[in-house]
């Protein structure tokens, strides 16, 4: 992989250049897919769905069910045996989708009715077939977690393998979570494309910073990054589109982007000011530095103080 030049790049606009109000097509990336809070929060979306649906529908418990239809019930049932594994089902799914996307080519598409209609309906036969990919893993942890150390072969082959039932149940998530997560990608690249665009209209110079994963290298947009950090020698940069490798040491970056609202808080990381939400005292002339996305930071008071200055003579 060949070395990266200067850290970041400037793209201008050229004086009396149009631009055009909208792009004809978007860029998708799918790497967001990748990341734990993501997978949870999908999982845990579906599996609401599926309580309410299952408390408005009574018939669906068995007997016994009915009767232990209590608060460790729930706990045990829906947590356990249902949010825990299904994470395993969103996960793998996701990852489905990337593999896909990928060898199929649709990292771009056209912005027409027809176009987006025909990606969304080109992922029907993955939908469709992924049943058979999941359920065995899935259906035997769930079997293993009912049923340990009592195993019986009628009754797993009976209930838990392959059946129609079965596949016609497991279709309602995967639908949801599958084209729940390609038309939140569609809205999401199409977001930040428009930024883009206002950006360059307005004359702001965009910058980026490559970075790498392995996958290759990548040019990231400035703006989209929270924070930068060191851990154990290595370098990386965390944002929107999730974390990636760099190159350059935190103080060669701590320079070169100090005129773009990125500050040093500790020994190892910088963020950008511009993803913050709030600090607050902690304690022992330390505060905590928290981000809009939650992620709290430790900030020594030195710090905050020469922060504090440099944003007056800024800002």
């Amino acid at each position: 992989m060949r070395e990266a030049g200067n850290a970041f790049h400037m793209k201008e606009r050229k004086e009396g250049a149009p631009l055009p109000k909208t792009s004809q097509h978007i860029q998708l990336d799918y790497r967001w897919m990748t990341q734990r809070r993501v997978i949870v929060l999908a999982t845990a979306s579906i599996v609401c769905i599926y309580t309410i649906y299952t408390l408005a529908s009574p018939s669906l418990l068995s007997e016994q069910q009915e009767q232990e239809w209590r608060l460790g019930f729930i706990v045990r049932h829906f947590f356990i045996d249902i949010f825990e594994i299904e994470l395993i089902t969103t996960s793998l799914l996701f990852y489905a989708i990337r593999i896909y996307a990928n060898w199929l080519g649709w990292n771009q598409l056209n912005l027409n009715a027809q176009r987006i209609g025909r990606y969304l309906l080109g992922f029907l036969p993955l939908f469709l077939c992924i049943f058979f990919l999941i359920n065995p893993i899935t259906q035997t942890i769930r079997y293993w977690w009912n049923y340990y150390p009592d195993w019986h072969a009628d009754i797993y082959y009976a209930e838990y393998y392959y059946s129609l039932p079965l596949y016609l149940r497991y279709l309602i998530p995967i639908f949801l979570l599958g084209y729940g997560a390609l038309t939140y990608n569609l809205i999401r690249s199409f977001n930040l494309q428009q930024n883009l665009l206002e950006a360059q209209a307005k004359g702001t110079p965009e910058i980026y910073l490559e970075v790498y994963d392995e996958k290759g290298e990548k040019r990231l947009p400035l703006s989209s990054i929270w924070w930068i950090e060191v851990e154990q020698r290595r370098y990386f940069a965390v944002g929107e589109q999730g974390r990636f490798r760099l190159r350059q040491k935190l103080n060669a970056l701590e320079t070169q982007l100090a005129d773009k609202a990125f500050f040093r808080i500790n020994r190892a990381v910088l963020v950008n000011w511009q993803a913050v939400d709030n600090c607050s005292f902690w304690e022992n002339e330390k505060y905590i530095l928290r981000l809009q996305n939650g992620k709290e930071f430790v900030m020594p008071r030195q710090r905050w103080v020469k922060i504090k200055e440099q944003l007056k003579q800024d800002f």
